[in-house]
């Protein structure tokens, strides 16, 4: 029973599919470039979604299939240290693809999705970081994708306040405080 959840949980937290709930993610921030995107018809949150599932987790996915076919690695969890380099390397094409598209579509976009732009910009340097670290070490890529989306919507909290939608503690100017003293 234990090993059906841990398995139930690895899959949820695949390092594969953290791109796709960063974008759901970022999509919940109200902010005023979102609100933009979200009253523009022409542009589809819808068509981000798809982008990221086809770019970030359809191509590497088919390409992991090929791998194992080919015998390149033995098997999907990729659990030797030595055909997580293939895999990474794949993976890292296909988020650098995304990245271009994306940087692409904010151009027209007049900038609206640099925010996004950052966080798919820092799981490309986690991403080369945990190759360099393979090639030495086993390290856990489930932790690395996770901890690195949670870092990400830490540093974009400091450019986005309402994150989180809390309201914002009360500031009481310096003439108030002291007539509220007296």
């Amino acid at each position: 029973m234990m090993r059906f959840i841990f398995f139930g949980f690895s899959l949820i937290f695949h390092p594969i599919i953290i791109p796709l709930y960063s974008l759901s993610l970022y999509f919940t921030i109200e902010n005023y470039n979102n609100q933009i995107l979200k009253n523009n018809i022409e542009i589809s949150i819808l068509y981000f979604h798809l982008l990221i599932f086809v770019i970030c987790i359809l191509f590497p996915m088919a390409s992991i299939y090929i791998m194992i076919r080919s015998k390149i690695i033995t098997d999907f969890n990729i659990s030797k240290r030595k055909e997580r380099f293939p895999v990474l390397i794949v993976v890292l094409i296909y988020y650098s693809l995304a990245y271009i598209v994306f940087k692409d579509l904010n151009e027209n976009l007049v900038q609206i999705i640099d925010n996004f732009l950052s966080l798919l910009f820092g799981g490309l340097i986690l991403l080369i970081l945990s190759l360099i670290i393979s090639l030495k070490w086993k390290i856990s890529l489930h932790s690395v994708g996770v901890s690195g989306m949670a870092a990400g919507f830490i540093a974009l909290s400091t450019t986005c306040f309402d994150i989180l939608n809390l309201p914002s503690s009360p500031r009481v100017a310096p003439n108030e405080r002291q007539t509220s003293m007296q």
